[in-house]
């Protein structure tokens, strides 16, 4: 709704002045324009020797009427209260003899010659509102300008009014609309598929512009008349993001894995992140390129099973089967590349062999694998060198148990032979069991049984009180005298002489044998008599 006022001057200095002030007291007459009316626009100051005498309304259809005009020259001027339209003319339309009729200048004035009975019609104010635009730009989240991106204009009723392109400076504009409630729409540009943000960065009193916080390319003005409605931004990315998740042998999620990022060409760090309690990583906001995502195992996983893209998207290294704890990810504009995944263990594994007393190896040995519990969890047997193993063991406790093959019925040793700080590594009891405690991962190797077809004739040697005596040298001797054989006690007082052949043979004896103990002064001399039996596969001879 817009107020004008005509003003007539009257130039020869003649007159009462009449103030603008007054006229809105008294002349309260409205009303509405459309675009492109005849109006006014407000004046500049009298100038010196002129009075204004008149003033007046325009009516409702723009015209304007000063009656009963005394005999002088006047200028006619406009004024208006609105900032919203420009000037384009002001003339008198019709030739009549005028001084300035042919006066073209744009200067909001008009000069009118009154002779009698002189009815002067035609002096045209022309005006239009000032033209419309909605204008802003398109950059990305480094604030790069980004040129060619299309932007399309909507109307209130959805329809595509105009379309134009972001040029270098990755500005764009529509101009010259008329005002109104319209919608712009921007189409990404090729290599910027993400959405950051679409929000008019100037608060100009449109609804949308404190509420609208949805990114979804689109735009909402509301143009008034003569707005230019500027800074209605864009802003888009190339990032993209990498994720994956980190798992055991059993598809257990693992929590708290360190994942890091470096970039390909130079190993260049880029990002660390942790695993959540799902298992899953991710590195976002990542500029396209080459990256390799490296994993630190947890020490209680210490085992690599597989590190690989399971999602094959064309990456150059998704037919990488090498387990080194590193998958190459190539990230394409805007892409998500997910399914980098590793596969970790902490499985053990068990290995030993069994072989005879002269170190040939002994094949379809059955061994079985037992829990604390003493159940059997496993069961092997010796391949053709000898040589066992249990994979895939979890941390725990175990024992190995030995099944002696019918040729081989004679124990001879079973022990762990590396020293690797099971409990039962310093066990020398001859009972067909190793134990053993596993660790997260380890491999507990050296477990080794070696069983013989000999018989044994051992024993042990004490004092009258019972005590064992260490270093006693002990001979096996025929019944002729002659020494077969010599050994030492150890520790506990106890000897063996190992490796008589079972059967009748050459230590097959049927008479006493007699067994001299010498080397300590109180035993010298002192003979024992000890009765050997007929040795068989399984028996070794007791002494009496």
């Amino acid at each position: 709704m817009f107020r004008f006022t005509i003003l007539l001057l009257r130039l020869d200095g003649v007159g009462d002045h009449i103030s603008l002030d007054m006229l809105h007291e008294f002349l309260s007459f409205q009303l509405q324009f459309p675009s492109h009316i005849r109006c006014c626009d407000k004046p500049s100051l009298t100038p010196i020797g002129k009075i204004d005498l008149y003033a007046d309304f325009t009516a409702i259809d723009g015209a304007y009427l000063f009656s009963n005009v005394t005999h002088c020259d006047y200028r006619v001027e406009q004024e208006s209260l609105s900032s919203d339209y420009q000037d384009v003319s002001d003339q008198d339309n019709t030739n009549d003899g005028d001084s300035l009729d042919g006066n073209t200048d744009v200067d909001n004035g008009i000069s009118v010659t009154i002779n009698s009975n002189n009815i002067d019609t035609k002096n045209d104010f022309v005006n239009k509102l000032k033209p419309d635009s909605i204008a802003g730009n398109v950059t990305d989240d480094n604030g790069q300008l980004l040129a060619i991106a299309k932007i399309e204009l909507l109307d209130n009723a959805g329809i595509v009014v105009e379309t134009t392109t972001t040029v270098a400076d990755s500005k764009y504009r529509f101009s010259n609309l008329v005002p109104g409630d319209y919608s712009v729409r921007e189409t990404n540009p090729t290599g910027y598929p993400l959405d950051i943000s679409d929000y008019d960065n100037s608060i100009d009193g449109d609804p949308d512009d404190a509420t609208d916080t949805t990114v979804d390319n689109l735009i909402r003005v509301k143009l008034q008349p003569g707005e230019d409605d500027t800074d209605n931004n864009f802003q888009d990315s190339n990032n993209g993001s990498i994720s994956g998740t980190v798992k055991d042998d059993n598809t257990n999620a693992l929590e708290m894995v360190l994942i890091s990022l470096n970039k390909a060409s130079d190993n260049t760090p880029v990002a660390t992140t942790l695993t959540d309690a799902s298992g899953a990583y991710l590195f976002s906001d990542l500029e396209p390129g080459d990256y390799n995502v490296l994993e630190q195992n947890l020490p209680a996983f210490p085992i690599d099973i597989s590190d690989r893209d399971t999602t094959s998207d064309g990456d150059p290294t998704d037919l990488d089967t090498a387990i080194d704890n590193k998958v190459g990810v190539k990230l394409e504009p805007g892409e998500t590349d997910d399914g980098n995944d590793f596969v970790d263990s902490n499985k053990g594994r068990i290995t030993g062999s069994v072989k005879d007393n002269n170190g040939i190896s002994i094949n379809e040995v059955i061994l079985d694998l037992k829990d604390s519990t003493g159940a059997v969890i496993k069961t092997v047997m010796t391949t053709g060198n000898g040589e066992y193993a249990f994979d895939n063991v979890p941390p725990g406790e175990y024992s190995i148990v030995e099944t002696n093959p019918d040729l081989f019925p004679v124990n001879i040793s079973d022990q762990d032979g590396s020293n690797d700080g099971d409990p039962a590594d310093t066990n020398t009891v001859m009972d067909n069991i190793i134990g053993i405690k596993l660790e997260a991962g380890e491999t507990d190797a050296n477990n080794n049984f070696v069983d013989g077809k000999c018989g044994s004739i051992s024993g042990h040697v004490n004092d009258d009180n019972t005590l064992a005596l260490s270093d006693v040298t002990v001979e096996l001797r025929a019944p002729d005298g002659m020494v077969v054989r010599t050994t030492t006690t150890n520790a506990v007082g106890s000897y063996i002489f190992q490796d008589f052949l079972p059967g009748v043979g050459s230590y097959i004896f049927q008479d006493v044998l007699m067994i001299t103990l010498c080397s300590r002064s109180t035993l010298r001399d002192t003979q024992l008599t000890v009765m050997i039996w007929t040795l068989s596969q399984r028996s070794t001879a007791p002494l009496e």
